[in-house]
């Protein structure tokens, strides 16, 4: 499937409520501002309540009043049933979840790797189980969950053969405790120091291994979901935006020994956050699941 970012029929209203993960700055920043200008109600959240209220501040003084701020650690499980009871309150549920909230680090050390992996991957997953009775299937165009994820988390670029063996069977045989186990396997060799040598992804790059799992978790998803009523549905798919001028992508740099000023083809967070809005906001005719998507084509896992 070919998705095009402009050709997006509006099927949505101020009705329309959309929670953001990871949202005071950058990617989930532009994203909630740009939801915001289509029309919806959208949710900004963040880890630090001062961060997010001055996000929410500077929205409004756009004229964006539709944007709301809840507090939101994507680790803790407490402060995710916290958000869930607060929408429910507000606004008797929401009809798109965008998982956006992500960490990255560049160590061997393996409470990065585990710190990674707990928020991109398993925070992600606490997520979506936590607010998935919440989502409005009957809404005019089905629910939605978009993963922001990335191409490194795309099988084909790892070499490790355990991997391959337990990710690369069809979406039906594919299950969340195998993705599970893959995950507690990858930290064990980070752990004994055998990462490299297991073929994980080179120097340390633990966001590679946990948008993989996050991708994996997607098709597992979609698939529970495809005998729902089909007047209500819910869509599940994860999208690669591309490289970004973020300060996530300024650590990454760093860590090469480069900076923003010797890299080309970094698109801003306002440009990237188009093509994540823009498969939020599809027509239902047609909509994609279990799909992964960048620079609107589909790719295969």
């Amino acid at each position: 499937m070919v998705y095009d970012d402009d050709d997006t029929r509006s099927w949505w209203s101020k009705d329309t409520v959309v929670a953001v993960t990871g949202s005071n700055k950058g990617l989930g920043y532009e994203i909630v501002r740009g939801l915001a200008k289509q029309g919806l109600t959208t949710v900004l959240t963040a880890r630090d309540p001062a961060r997010g209220l001055t996000a929410l501040q500077t929205l409004q003084a756009e004229g964006l009043d539709s944007v709301h701020f809840h507090q939101l650690d994507v680790t803790d499980t407490d402060s995710v049933k916290k958000l869930a009871a607060w929408l429910q309150k507000e606004f008797g549920g929401f009809d798109i979840l965008i998982n956006n909230a992500a960490v990255q680090k560049f160590s061997q050390v393996y409470e990065d790797a585990q710190e990674t992996l707990q928020t991109n991957y398993f925070g992600a997953k606490t997520v979506t189980k936590e607010l998935f009775p919440l989502l409005r299937s009957a809404s005019p165009a089905g629910a939605r969950i978009v993963m922001v994820s990335s191409q490194n988390g795309l099988l084909r670029r790892f070499e490790n053969n355990y991997v391959k063996s337990k990710l690369r069977v069809d979406a039906q045989q594919l299950n969340e405790d195998i993705i599970d186990s893959v995950a507690t396997k990858y930290l064990e060799d980070v752990k004994t120091g055998r990462a490299n040598e297991e073929g994980w992804a080179p120097n340390g790059y633990q966001y590679s291994e946990s948008k993989l799992f996050l991708n994996a978790y997607v098709r597992v998803l979609a698939g529970s979901l495809l005998n729902q009523p089909k007047d209500c549905p819910i869509f599940v798919n994860s999208i690669c935006p591309g490289p970004i001028d973020t300060d996530m992508a300024a650590g990454y740099l760093k860590k090469m020994g480069l900076d923003r000023t010797q890299v080309q083809g970094l698109a801003s967070a306002e440009e990237a956050s188009k093509a994540v809005i823009s498969l939020a906001l599809l027509p239902r005719d047609g909509y994609p699941t279990g799909k992964f998507f960048t620079d609107g084509h589909e790719i295969a896992f």
